[in-house]
């Protein structure tokens, strides 16, 4: 009896743990105004080829800032769904584009199927796949902009010469990339010139020059941490992906070093999304457009999941492995409470909500409180959850 009421001693009161969570969520940033939100998803047929994309508008907005995100390798367009809601209620425009080689489909292939996944991930962050990533995401934009000038009303309150580019994982690589790129001709094609920078998960080559993050000229928000392991072991570790911020130079930067984020908490997944559905229970395309994946492809929430179809571990603490998240094990030899991970994951998460969007404020709306905010207070309200770091 002794040895149980122990047991049950180190575990966190779940009213307690209630309580704490509404005291960080009551201390986080969040914009004044709250926007209701419009949602779409269609296939997109280009020049260079087809993409998925997914939009998010705020409604009864005039004119929104336009966040091209880009999501992560075997990730659908859904995918990021926490951070996208998050910046599209703040009055933000979200349009997600997904190559999709690159997306859900990669887990059909062979070497999925047989549980090889670095060939994979060599590919998709090699140079010919990044340029082309590059080129779908230029012509997206030519085309969102066409349905613009055409009076599409989905699209309608989008400012498209307001631009930030975000991604997680390899679309991270893509954001950077563009951003890089954004005062340079040698890529023959119009340059979007971005006014902030969201890197999740942000990714380097192990031979990559530092000093080349140098040319991105926005000032950029990276996020990761020593849990931030890939699922596809091409990275070898999460100090690589520091390489990015020890490179950028651009003033009114920021870095967020999160202690206990694995790389599934940084994708954003969000367990109660679920992507807009026409009457027949399918996601929507538009006539004349590349169909969408069946239901059996399409994922919910948009996320990797370590599930039992022979894709990789979703950024647990060991991961490459197929199963789900890792974490550290107990004094009993179990994994933690869930009430415990639970909280961990969400002050976590909320860490990234809080600040990308206070970084967006500050930097693209020029909101003083933001401003303020992040300056003076973001700091102390992580609270241990990871350290905040300017340039």
């Amino acid at each position: 009896m002794v040895a149980l009421l122990a047991g049950c001693a180190g575990r966190p009161d779940p009213e307690s743990m209630s309580d704490q969570r509404s005291l960080y969520q009551a201390s986080a940033y969040r914009s004044v105004q709250q926007y209701a939100v419009q949602a779409g998803q269609e296939f997109w047929s280009l020049p260079g080829g087809s993409v998925e994309v997914a939009w998010l508008v705020p409604q009864g907005r005039a004119i929104a800032p336009l966040v091209l995100y880009f999501p992560g390798l075997g990730e659908s367009a859904q995918a990021g769904a926490r951070w996208r809601q998050t910046w599209a209620e703040a009055g933000y425009a979200v349009l997600s584009v997904q190559v999709p080689a690159y997306g859900i489909a990669l887990y059909a292939s062979k070497e999925a199927q047989a549980g090889i996944f670095q060939p994979l991930a060599r590919r998709a962050f090699g140079p010919e796949a990044l340029a082309q990533r590059q080129t779908l995401v230029v012509q997206s934009l030519a085309h969102l902009n066409q349905r613009i000038r055409a009076g599409d009303l989905h699209f309608a309150a989008i400012d498209s010469s307001r631009i930030i580019v975000a991604g997680f994982d390899l679309g991270a690589q893509t954001a950077a990339a563009l951003a890089m790129n954004a005062e340079s001709a040698s890529t023959g094609l119009p340059n979007i010139r971005p006014l902030a920078v969201v890197l999740l998960s942000p990714y380097a080559e192990v031979d990559a020059d530092i000093q080349s993050f140098s040319r991105i000229q926005a000032p950029v928000l990276s996020v990761t941490g020593p849990r931030d392991e890939d699922p596809f072991s091409w990275v070898a570790s999460p100090q690589d992906r520091l390489k990015v911020w020890q490179g950028v130079q651009a003033s009114g930067s920021c870095h967020l070093w999160l202690t206990e984020a694995s790389h599934s908490t940084l994708s954003g997944i969000r367990e109660d999304f679920k992507p807009p559905q026409d009457s027949k229970g399918a996601p929507p395309a538009k006539s004349g457009q590349s169909g969408p994946p069946s239901p059996s492809r399409m994922e919910a929430n948009g996320g990797r999941g370590g599930d039992s179809g022979g894709r990789p571990g979703g950024g647990g603490e060991r991961g490459g492995r197929s199963g789900p998240p890792g974490g550290k094990e107990d004094a009993q030899g179990g994994k933690p409470g869930i009430a415990q991970e639970d909280s961990v994951n969400f002050r976590q998460g909320l860490a990234v909500q809080a600040i990308s969007l206070a970084f967006l404020d500050a930097r693209v709306s020029k909101v003083s409180a933001a401003e303020l905010w992040l300056n003076q207070k973001a700091r102390s309200w992580l609270d241990g959850q990871g350290s905040l770091a300017f340039k």
